[in-house]
């Protein structure tokens, strides 16, 4: 990996107004006049990116205004301010001044592009398919840092108002660098490689065009002129589907993911482990099939919207699914209102069925043959625990960690059941087993409460209980959280200012996860015993007042929401 102060400043400013914001994307604008953002920049782009980010660079209007009061509230500083700011600063070691040398010329948009060869890609890379670094000087490492094999490729779209002077900026910033800049052409298109051999520049059709090796940035060319990310339709599918009001998009595809899956290490029939060439990946593609998963030519586009006092991603995917999206948020409502993260998920049982009907029906290359595994559930169920029945049963799931000091830390795992007697039947057996483990120490639960409790030195003063009362079902940490989890009374979340403000942020009717920054925070302070960094991450949470996250009814969509204290 090369030292990010040899990159090139063009191709440092020419991508700094597109990374030189909070999150990577959020600094950049639209109008949000309803028409897709994910548009023109995208014909630059091979179709084997793999993930896009798209904006405007600079946000006019209402757009601009909300940016800027989010900045301010997050940082003390308006984002035009920090922009200019930092964009200046990148330009303090070099010849290239932003002001005169690229202000004059930047146009409204800018779109950034990154490719890896999926051809040996394993699940480690599946989420690694990001520029290696982005320094605070807003120089971009662009000289990939994948493993096997799985070098990353970048490319850079950058709107010019004025060719002429766009190139002048180029000869300009070349000029200042340690090695020997070098021309070329393709397709009547001129470029410049910068000395480090690591970035290629060029302006063609009132873009600057920038990528990472001059393979890529003939390969940018090749795909203007003929098939293109736009063209592809993992990305077609989605890309009318930006958020209006956006002021930045970012799609990614699906194939790093199943590239990953192939070759996850399947076996073969025999279980001797090993490379299983293409038939794990066939075998999961039926898998995927049995689950009306389309893995190939899917992606999800995510679109980030500033709201008055919010920050909301709102995504979509093309992928398509067979499950059941109920809402699970009667059971979160009643968690404790200390609670600093709640989830939940609905219809368990009906999605947990079709799994295992489709893993059943497909099975699972070098895992599970077809038949076997609901055939190992049958043999299960007749040894004394109706398994069938149990999963059948199954409503609602979820989990919350409560606590108001580290001391008092502890949380829940939470299912609801229509019928919950074939576990409750096997309770005495469970405890018996763990209290002949060891150390734990443990005694069957009182009153109108089938369970037990445990106690372990690895949690002194908070003991493990499990427990079924009603229609619950529930693994504890911690006597209260156990008490409040099984609807034993308490202040719960549906009193919460802050947990009722995320739940009335969400587009649909339901919300699916919660977090509280201050709880967090306040739990960070408890934790850090005066530490200065630990203080700076909490006062960024105290500067949220709620996280709330949320998904739509099978239309593929999602929601999460960052709300902003006053």
């Amino acid at each position: 990996m090369f030292d990010p102060r040899l990159r090139p400043k063009a191709l440092s400013i020419a991508v700094a107004a597109l990374l030189l914001c909070p999150a990577a994307i959020s600094g950049c604008g639209g109008d949000g006049g309803g028409e897709s953002a994910v548009s023109g920049p995208a014909e630059w782009m091979p179709a084997d990116s793999v993930v896009y980010i798209e904006a405007v660079i600079r946000p006019e209007g209402d757009v601009a205004d909300r940016v800027d009061r989010i900045a301010t509230k997050l940082t003390g500083e308006s984002l035009s301010d920090s922009l200019d700011r930092a964009l200046a600063e990148s330009s303090d070691d070099s010849e290239v001044d932003f002001k005169t040398d690229v202000e004059p010329w930047l146009g409204e948009s800018a779109a950034l592009a990154v490719a890896a060869d999926l051809s040996n890609y394993s699940a480690e890379d599946a989420f690694s398919v990001v520029p290696a670094s982005v320094p605070a000087s807003g120089s971009l490492d662009v000289s990939g840092s994948g493993t096997n094999d799985s070098a990353e490729q970048v490319s850079v779209v950058v709107e010019t108002t004025d060719p002429d002077a766009t190139r002048s900026f180029i000869e300009k910033s070349a000029a200042g660098q340690s090695g020997d800049p070098t021309q070329g052409e393709y397709e009547g298109v001129e470029y410049t490689v910068g000395g480090d051999g690591d970035s290629v520049l060029g302006v063609s059709d009132d873009q600057l065009i920038a990528a990472s090796s001059v393979a890529r940035f003939e390969a940018m060319i090749d795909a203007h002129d003929g098939d293109s990310l736009a063209d592809t339709e993992a990305f077609s599918d989605v890309a009318d589907k930006a958020a209006d009001g956006s002021v930045a998009n970012l799609f990614a595809t699906s194939a790093p993911v199943t590239a990953a899956v192939a070759d996850s290490g399947t076996t073969d029939d025999s279980g001797s482990g090993g490379d299983s060439g293409d038939q794990g990946g066939s075998g999961m593609d039926s898998l995927y099939e049995a689950l009306g998963v389309d893995p190939e030519n899917t992606g999800v586009l995510m679109s980030l919207v500033p709201g008055d006092d919010e920050i909301s991603i709102k995504g979509v995917s093309n992928a398509g699914d067979e499950f059941v999206n109920g809402d699970p948020g009667p059971l979160i409502e009643t968690f404790p209102a200390d609670a600093v993260f709640a989830t939940g998920s609905a219809d368990v049982g009906t999605n947990l069925r079709k799994v295992i009907d489709a893993v059943d029906e497909q099975g699972i290359e070098g895992l599970v043959k077809p038949g076997e595994l609901q055939g190992m559930i049958d043999e299960f169920s007749g040894s004394g625990v109706d398994l069938n029945a149990l999963i059948d049963s199954l409503e609602t799931a979820g989990m919350f960690v409560s606590g108001q000091s580290v001391d008092s830390l502890g949380g829940a795992l939470v299912v609801t059941s229509s019928d919950l007697k074939p576990l409750e039947n096997s309770l005495a057996l469970i405890s018996s087993l763990i209290g002949q483990s060891g150390d734990a120490q443990v005694r069957p639960l009182g009153g109108n409460v089938t369970g037990f409790s445990a106690r372990t030195p690895e949690l002194p003063g908070r003991p493990v209980v499990v427990a079924i009362k009603g229609d619950r079902f529930v693994i504890a940490i911690g006597t209260r959280q156990a008490r409040q989890a099984l609807g034993g009374g308490g202040a719960t979340l549906a009193g919460s200012d802050a947990y009722q403000a995320a739940v009335g942020s969400l587009s649909g009717e339901q919300i699916d996860l919660f977090v509280d920054p201050p709880g967090i925070g306040k739990l960070i302070r408890d934790a850090a015993d005066g530490q200065p960094e630990a203080k700076e991450a909490a006062d960024v949470m105290d500067k949220f007042e709620y996280v709330g996250a949320g998904g739509g009814d099978g239309d593929g969509t999602f929601e999460l929401n960052l709300g902003l204290g006053n």
